[in-house]
């Protein structure tokens, strides 16, 4: 069984879950991380900025959220949530002639990574970040598939 599981909350469509799990899996195995249990939430523009507001004191919408839950100092094994606005996938990628699958497995990409340690705050963190996000991509080149 996966450590990976999907779920939604007020998200405006479902993904096909088993291509998030596969893609999760991939990052995890590639990464090499111990992972007790990791939850990928998806969820609508509302709720993830609310989230952003109540947890990180900022009211402004976000894509992604990614808590760590892990109990051990050294993040071993590694448990945790990945919270991804469905709402933003789709407007970053309509605005950006992106194609809605990969934007959303780069999101679950990239909620992976800062679960691995991986940061985004200088520029030269979120080359690091961009890099290895392009790497997975381009092995999952199918992406995250939006459900009718």
């Amino acid at each position: 069984m996966s450590p990976v599981e999907v779920f939604y909350q007020d998200a405006p469509f479902e993904v096909d879950a088993e291509q998030a799990i596969a893609l999760a899996g991939d990052v995890i195995d590639g990464e090499q991380l111990a992972v007790e249990n990791i939850n990928i939430i998806f969820v609508n523009d509302a709720f993830l900025q609310d989230m952003h507001r109540d947890y990180l004191d900022d009211d402004t919408p976000t894509d992604i959220i990614t808590f760590n839950l892990s109990e051990d100092e050294d993040n071993i094994p590694v448990e945790g949530e990945l919270y991804i606005s469905l709402d933003r996938a789709r407007e970053f990628a309509g605005q950006n002639g992106i194609d809605l699958t990969a934007e959303i497995a780069r999101l679950v990409i990239h909620g992976i990574l800062h679960l691995k340690g991986y940061d985004d705050r200088t520029p030269e963190d979120r080359q690091a970040m961009r890099q290895r996000e392009d790497h997975y991509l381009g092995r999952n080149p199918k992406g995250i598939s939006p459900l009718k």
